[in-house]
């Protein structure tokens, strides 16, 4: 399984990536939304956690395009934020989960077990 992780803050992509590496996973990390489309096509994530708000971007609209296409239409897209309004861009962006940060490890690995169930990888 492959997961990939889009934040702007460098910490949380290292330890996620030693996270998702030690559940056994591939892990995929970019601290940019820049060519997102492109990077995504490329390595074609199981999973995709992805920060809202990266340095002022907005990710709603980068998430509604996704959802839109057949091909990315039932990958799971699981939202990173600390914005207490988290479940209002969960409704707008049409992804699939979210995760509020400050998160445990465990709440984490729950979240990957729950959609790696779901998709049966």
């Amino acid at each position: 399984m492959n997961i990939l992780v889009i934040d702007d803050d460098e910490a949380i992509l290292e330890a996620l990536q030693i996270i998702i590496e030690g559940l056994g996973y591939r892990s995929t990390v970019y601290k940019s939304p820049d060519r997102i489309r492109e990077k995504i096509d490329k390595i074609k994530p199981d999973i995709i956690f992805f920060d809202i708000l990266l340095s002022g971007v907005n990710g709603v609209g980068i998430i509604k395009r996704l959802k839109s296409e057949k091909e990315y239409k039932k990958t799971p897209i699981i939202l990173l934020s600390a914005n207490n309004k988290i479940a209002k861009f969960l409704e707008a962006s049409g992804a699939d989960d979210y995760l509020a940060k400050p998160f445990s490890i465990k709440e984490f690995e729950g979240v990957v077990e729950k959609w790696r169930r779901a998709k049966k990888i």
